[in-house]
């Protein structure tokens, strides 16, 4: 590991290190029912930063469970979702098993850590059926769907179909795809990442630095495994990755959590 390497790892769990205490005071000194606006403000202030430091420095795993734990919050922090008991268990939960990871890469900065509990755990959380304002819409949702599998095209635009109301664009390849983004806006595009012509790389890449209706849309990478992500905020915010095989359930899932970044941009 390089010197410079070293030293922004360190920092960056120097920096862990005073987050996960900052959040432990707010989640360990009092009811979930006595939390305030102003403590979901803090909450969502320090996970959106331990997302974004982790990501920079390579901590990957740390970085994907947050930006979940993050969507989460974006609800919360907008009063459109309750902070209910069970989500306030997967906080202390999050905040637990970071402060484990913590200890692990201290000793060993190059420690692959095991969080796919806590992934799972946040993921199967059900607390949407508790939100004040419903993400369903009465107005359609737009969705571009890139997969060059038809087949798995009409998979995706059926799941969602089935529980939003939708109009969709589907393309086959990122080059494509990346001319209908320069014209129309979409509020979520679901992409396969590894494509011919253009893949899902190049195209978040590309889309991420060109000006356009669809610069920050968020995005949703279907893969059949788990690529290696360069450590750049800009290109990766707001995007999740689903691996293949996945459920109706799984994929909804992530569509909300977009759709409620979405909202969340707009209101920025």
């Amino acid at each position: 590991m390089e010197e410079l390497e070293f030293e922004l790892k360190q920092a960056t769990l120097n920096e862990l290190e005073d987050h996960l205490g900052e959040l432990g005071e707010i989640l360990n000194n009092q009811s979930y029912s006595d939390l305030n606006q102003d403590d979901f403000e803090k909450i969502f202030r320090i996970v959106h930063s331990i997302k974004g430091n982790t990501r920079a420095s390579g901590f990957s795993e740390i970085a994907e469970v947050s930006h979940l734990y993050e969507s989460k919050m974006i609800g919360v922090k907008a009063g459109d979702t309750d902070y209910s008991k069970p989500l306030h268990e997967m906080s202390l939960m999050f905040l637990d098993k970071l402060g484990d990871s913590l200890e692990v890469l201290k000793t060993d900065m190059d420690a692959a850590l095991d969080l796919n509990g806590l992934l799972t755990h946040i993921e199967n959380l059900d607390n949407l059926t508790e939100e004040k304002k419903s993400t369903k819409t009465d107005d359609e949702m737009s969705f571009m769907i890139v997969d060059d599998d038809y087949d798995v095209q009409e998979i995706v635009k059926s799941y969602i179909s089935d529980a939003i109301p939708s109009k969709f664009q589907l393309e086959m390849n990122g080059k494509d795809a990346l001319e209908k983004t320069a014209g129309h806006k979409f509020d979520v595009i679901i992409c396969d990442y590894k494509m011919p012509v253009l893949d899902g790389k190049k195209f978040i890449e590309q889309l991420r630095s060109t000006q356009g209706p669809n610069q920050y849309t968020p995005i949703i990478f279907l893969s059949g495994y788990k690529p290696n992500l360069e450590a750049n905020a800009n290109t990766w915010e707001n995007v999740f990755f689903i691996e293949k095989p996945f459920t109706d359930h799984k994929l909804i899932y992530y569509v909300k959590c977009s759709i409620e970044l979405l909202k969340n941009l707009e209101a920025a």
